[in-house]
Order: C-alpha cells, then structure tokens, then sequence
C-alpha cells in the first residue's frame, strides 16, 4: 500500500520530523561540562591507579557528601548557630584491591589516620587537582557491593567513612588554563569550629 493510499505515514512523518529536529536542539543546549577524574588515597589502603600523580591511589566513579546546621532566628533579629551534622562522605569505585581492606576497617572498626579526595579537570592545562578534600580521623562506616552495573562494568563499592576533621581547597581555572591560588576551609566536627 503507498503513503497515497493511507494518509497516516505521512502524518506520523511530518509530525516525528519537529519533533526529532526538537530533541536534537534540547540536546544540543545541554551545558557541557568538564569531565572529572577523581581519587581517594586512605592511609594503609593502596588503589589500583596507574596514574602518575595518584599512583596506587583509589579511583572513585562518584562523592558525595552533606553538612547541616540547625541555625535558628532570635527574637532580635539575629541568628544563632547548632552543632553543625558533618555527613559521610559516600564514594562510589569498582571492586579493586583496595576492597579487602576496607571491609576489614568496617568490621573491625580500624581507624584511618588520614585520607584525602583529590578532583582534576581532565581539561585545562596540565592535570593539577583544582579541587581536595583531606579528612583526618576516619572511620569506614558502610561497605556496600553490588552487581548491578548496567554498563558490563566491574562489580561496584559504595563506602562511607566518616571524619571528625575536613580542609576544603578550591583552585579556579585562570583564563589561561592554569590554576589560581587555592582557597581552604578547614572543620573541626568535634570541637564543632573552623581551625
């Protein structure tokens, strides 16, 4: 049967051309971002990495992480600060020999001097972390596997560890590519002040 018996394919087709040609332009107009590499290194718990600056270092998928403070308003006018709820920071990593040691720290409580998340632009000039985290005092909370992944990717790793003191650093990317001077934060959870 041809298109000039049946009006339908030509309807269906002058309709699925619009909307194609719109689906292209909204994905078109999607930001693009920089990719990320990320990586964690744990005292006493060796990665897999190959790369040079992080070499044996832990190589993270995805982080994240929250902070709270219960503030509230006073009757002046002003505000007033609670203790602050410093959350885990929850990575996402494929299985790797870093695994055994890390179920070891969360059955066994093990404690983990120092650690450090480090962030780098796989654009820009130069491959410098323009983003760190460095925890101190942590503890491995959850250990979570799953073979869920749906890309045939390895079995998967979430873990939390938790840390009773953060430093932030942050470098923005100057117009030539290069990286600013950092700006850092540091927290103490328990003494619930900045150091």
């Amino acid at each position: 049967m041809s298109d000039a018996a049946d009006p339908k394919p030509r309807l269906v087709s002058r309709l699925a051309r619009p909307m194609l040609a719109g689906a292209l332009a909204a994905v078109g107009a999607l930001p693009t971002q920089a990719a990320t590499d990320v990586f964690l290194q744990l005292d006493g718990i060796k990665g897999e990495s190959t790369d040079a600056k992080h070499k044996e270092w832990i190589e993270i998928r995805s982080y994240s992480q929250g902070f709270s403070n219960p503030a509230s308003t006073g009757g002046g006018g002003g505000g007033g600060a609670g203790k602050v709820s410093c959350g885990d920071v929850n990575v996402m990593k494929s299985i790797d020999i870093a695994s055994p040691k890390l179920m070891e720290a969360v059955m066994t409580g093990k404690h983990i001097a120092k650690g450090t998340l480090a962030f780098r632009s796989v654009s820009g000039k130069g491959d410098t972390d323009y983003y760190t985290v460095v925890l101190s005092e942590i503890f491995v909370t959850s250990v979570q596997q799953s073979d869920a992944a749906s890309d045939g990717t390895r079995i998967t790793e979430s873990v939390s560890l938790a840390a009773s003191k953060f430093e932030f650093s942050y470098r923005t990317q100057k117009a030539d590519g290069g990286l600013d001077t950092p700006k850092t934060f540091t927290f103490d959870c328990k003494a619930n002040r900045a150091f």
